[in-house]
């Protein structure tokens, strides 16, 4: 941001003004643990302190490696270019700061089978987060429309489910983001819904897949295509565990968690499998707990944490854990609406919040089907079933912690936005996210906000997003119009 030149007593970062900076040093009181694997360090002490005075000598301290990368990000932010382009400098000095996260779980889930990104797009969505102190990038690898992920034991996977051979997201290109991730504090985890959403699976292996491409999609699916994995098959068996044993090794060394869906599970698919012939709860109930246990326990054995959708519990009460006692080995995420995170902490589950009356990104944009010529069941105004428009300060106002009893807080693992891109591509991705994730984010980081806090956030939000746009590219939206900006208060009612 460009403003005045300083005045007696800031602090300038810029070389040859090397009077007003006399000394920069960085603590990290606490060793870094020996025997750590590279995607542990994440998950270590966030907190810091930071102490500029006025004479120029600036002090950072932290108790680990991630704690140094949040403070630098603070360190950063409080520093402005001159007006004549010839420095930098703080209005802020003599300042002190203690800071720490409210949650360690501070996530962004992309959505990138329904529309495709490049790598470039994925990191500088990473960018972003960092900037913002976001810690966890849940990439939602597949879906129904398309299978992007290149599975090197079955090739065959991405081929022919990917939309071009352009748009496959290759073993190495994965392995990238995720280093690339890592090295800015966002640990990278993958989502493979299952065994909803599947529909994909069946451009390669239609064997494997119920009602695959169906007529009258709507009748075994919410969104066309239509095709579930088999629940009674031991082809599919076969196929997931080699999907497991293709795909977790290559991902556990970046991350801690992987996802396995389990949302939106159509029961009139298995009408049409031969092997059960049935839409019964009771029938099908068994059969889903069978392929969740498998996909879990693999995952577990290669030392990673399951996280699933809200409904393996609120619909299906499936067993979760090895352990009927122990819930809290897997990681229950909440989406449908925000009553469903008391529902999970109750029955003991480790929750992530962040639902769909809240923190949906894509809501407002209408509905992607369009009426039939014939008849249709949908009408104007063509809504999506979360409309509308979830905007920053509504995003910065959820709190999470509304009619959540104090001592299930501890089972609160923090929160995610969502950018689900059935109506966004890589030209609209960084303005529906940003900065309406980065309101998000301070709730993450700091506990849920207050409506007085508002008009301080826009002008935090303004700043961020022209950071944003000047040194990382990203195309940020607005958060407040420049007349309001430069005339403080002028813009209340």
């Amino acid at each position: 941001m460009q403003t005045t030149p300083p005045k007696q007593g800031i602090i300038s970062l810029h070389m040859w003004i090397w009077r007003f900076i006399r000394q920069v040093i960085i603590k990290q009181i606490s060793a870094n643990q020996s025997q750590r694997e590279v995607r542990d360090y994440i998950h270590e002490d966030e907190s810091y302190t930071i102490e500029i005075l006025a004479t120029g000598e600036a002090t950072i301290s932290t108790n680990s490696a991630i704690g140094t990368i949040r403070a630098l990000q603070t360190f950063k932010q409080l520093f402005y270019a001159h007006s004549s382009g010839s420095g930098v400098y703080t209005p802020y000095a003599p300042i002190s700061i203690s800071d720490a996260p409210k949650w360690g779980h501070r996530g962004l889930n992309l959505d990138i089978s329904r529309n495709a990104y490049t790598p470039e797009d994925i990191k500088r969505t990473i960018d972003a987060m960092a900037s913002a102190k976001m810690n966890r990038l849940h990439i939602h690898a597949t879906d129904s429309q398309s299978w992007p992920l290149d599975i090197p034991s079955m090739p065959e996977l991405a081929a022919k489910g990917a939309y071009h051979p352009s748009l496959i997201l290759t073993s190495s290109k994965l392995s990238d983001i995720q280093m690339y991730g890592l090295e800015r504090g966002v640990s990278v985890f993958l989502e493979i819904d299952m065994p909803g959403h599947t529909g994909s699976i069946g451009y390669a292996f239609p064997e494997l897949v119920s009602a695959f491409l169906a007529d009258e999609w709507e009748k075994y699916a919410l969104q066309p295509p239509s095709g579930q994995i088999k629940l009674n098959s031991s082809d599919v068996d076969k196929f997931l565990d080699e999907l497991m044993a293709d795909l977790l090794p290559r991902v556990s060394p970046f991350t801690r968690y992987f996802h396995t869906g389990g949302d939106e599970f159509n029961l009139n698919t298995y009408l049409l499998e031969e092997a059960i012939g049935s839409s019964k709860e009771e029938v099908l109930r068994p059969l889903l707990q069978a392929v969740v246990t498998r996909l879990h326990t693999a995952i577990r054995k290669a030392g990673l944490t399951p996280i699933v959708w809200e409904e393996l519990v609120a619909d299906w009460d499936l067993s979760l854990s090895p352990s009927p006692t122990e819930k809290t080995e897997i990681i229950v995420q909440a989406w449908r609406n925000s009553t469903a995170v008391k529902y999970l902490l109750d029955r003991g589950y480790r929750t992530i919040f962040g639902s769909g009356d809240a923190w949906y990104l894509d809501c407002g944009q209408g509905t992607y089907v369009n009426p039939k010529r014939s008849s249709t069941a949908i009408k104007e105004p063509f809504l999506d079933w979360c409309s509308p428009k979830k905007n920053w300060k509504h995003m910065y106002m959820y709190n999470p912690l509304e009619g959540i009893s104090e001592d299930l807080h501890h089972l609160l693992e923090g929160g995610e936005t969502h950018m689900w891109s059935e109506n966004v591509d890589p030209v609209a991705l960084d303005m529906m996210v940003w900065p309406r994730a980065a309101a998000a984010a301070e709730v993450l980081w700091s506990g849920p906000r207050t409506a007085n806090q508002i008009q301080d956030a826009s002008y935090r939000l303004s700043e961020w997003r022209e950071r944003a746009v000047v040194d990382l590219g990203v195309g940020a939206s607005l958060a407040q119009m420049t007349y309001c900006l430069m005339r403080e208060g002028s813009c209340e009612l």
